[in-house]
């Protein structure tokens, strides 16, 4: 019996041009319906990785806590600074426990966040420092660059200030909801982190399992771009910014690192600090709201964001959440009862 001889040629010829486009198609469909699978495991790990870099900052506070009985304040002038140098924040003194200790030493918290050297004004190696990309404090899931570039944004550039290729933070301390405003400008101080104030576990009456105290602002909500600051949206931070400390004539009024909640989640409220070409644009259809402290809380995971609570769980926070509850989630003691969330 003579042997069978496989012959790719002959096999090849026994197709027609119909039936080699019938098998691209298939494959071609198979290959569409698998994207999305793959894309929704993307984001799934991502949003895993983000809640536990939530979880971590969460660990690093309550050692914090463990260590000086309270919590850090929001953000602070450090003694020996003035206003005209920078603020810093809670985010800054959680470093030694959250195993960034080096960065930690480093800095000269008596100089400036975003004034370069040359020595004495900026020390060279807390300069080296605060341009650090701190792994823990950007989401993964979050499409712009890790780093603000504020000399980029012409013609607002200023060469005495110009904190290039600092680190994110899509992380924000909650100060609180927007029930107990003085002006437009006021920060909040009803929740965890707020304005020179450091808050212990026992001055949250709610319950920590009922306080929202830690929460995303990362990515760009509905309508916003990214500003001309080379990566950050006109209501992000880097970690090394804490503060400003005055505008408008109205003394430490906002921080960076801190927000009131006051919108619904994921929603088009933030502040145009940028309104010329490369600038963020806004929904039309929404008010726009030109207040940094109280814009929406953020994030590029499907549906909602991650958010830190006072007994350190994560919780994922849907972004059709009812305001009312979620302002309840963000001040420690108000004594209102809690919806669904």
């Amino acid at each position: 019996m003579p042997k069978f001889r496989f012959d790719p040629r002959r096999w090849l010829r026994s197709f027609t041009l119909i039936e080699l486009l019938v098998v691209i198609a298939i494959i071609a469909v198979l290959i569409g319906l698998l994207l999305p699978a793959v894309q929704k495991v993307r984001e799934a790990a991502a949003r895993v990785q983000c809640q536990n870099n939530i979880k971590q900052i969460g660990l690093a506070l309550h050692n914090y806590h463990d260590a000086y009985q309270t919590f850090p304040p929001g953000c602070f002038l450090p003694p020996g600074n003035n206003a005209g140098s920078g603020w810093y924040g809670w985010n800054h003194l959680i470093l030694p426990y959250m195993e960034q200790g080096n960065i930690y030493n480093a800095l000269d918290i008596k100089s400036s966040p975003w004034i370069p050297p040359p020595p004495p004004q900026t020390p060279l190696a807390h300069w080296n420092a605060i341009q650090t990309i701190i792994p823990t404090y950007i989401c993964p899931s979050n499409s712009r660059t890790k780093t603000w570039n504020y000399n980029a944004a012409a013609p607002d550039s200023n060469p005495s200030r110009v904190f290039n290729n600092e680190g994110m933070l899509d992380y924000v301390g909650i100060a609180g909801s927007d029930r107990n405003f003085i002006t437009n400008q006021e920060v909040s101080s009803r929740g965890t982190f707020v304005v020179d104030q450091a808050i212990k576990l026992t001055a949250i009456s709610d319950g920590t399992s009922n306080t929202m105290i830690v929460g995303e602002s990362s990515g760009l909500a509905r309508g916003q771009r990214a500003n001309n600051f080379g990566g950050g949206s006109d209501t992000e931070c880097t970690w090394p910014l804490a503060d400003v400390y005055s505008w408008m004539g109205v003394p430490k009024n906002w921080c960076y690192n801190v927000k009131t909640v006051a919108f619904p989640p994921n929603g088009p409220y933030f502040w145009p600090t940028n309104t010329g070409p490369g600038g963020p644009t806004y929904d039309p259809g929404f008010p726009l709201i030109p207040t940094v402290p109280r814009s929406s809380l953020k994030s590029q995971h499907t549906g909602g964001f991650n958010a830190l609570f006072g007994d350190g769980s994560v919780h994922f926070i849907n972004q059709s959440i009812d305001l009312n509850t979620l302002k309840n989630l963000a001040d420690r003691a108000d004594g209102n009862i809690l919806g669904n969330y």
